[in-house]
């Protein structure tokens, strides 16, 4: 039977509290390099570029399918 262990709590917390600034952290460099993107600057290439990049084609062509479908 599993039993609450009172020690591993802080533990936790200091693993969610890390997580989220992760999270958070990696939203506001995305978001910066999207802004960059959109507007004109120049940008490392790197993973993060392809990825967006990749995201950009596939709303295109999801679109695209969408619009062939139904219309």
């Amino acid at each position: 039977m599993f039993q609450w262990n009172v020690f591993q709590y802080p533990f936790q917390w200091r693993v969610i509290k890390a997580v989220q600034f992760l999270r958070e952290t990696g939203r506001k460099v995305i978001e910066a390099r999207k802004n960059a993107m959109r507007k004109g600057e120049e940008v490392p290439d790197d993973i993060l570029q392809h990825i967006i990049e990749l995201q950009g084609l596939l709303a295109q062509s999801s679109r695209h399918l969408e619009t062939q479908i139904f219309s």
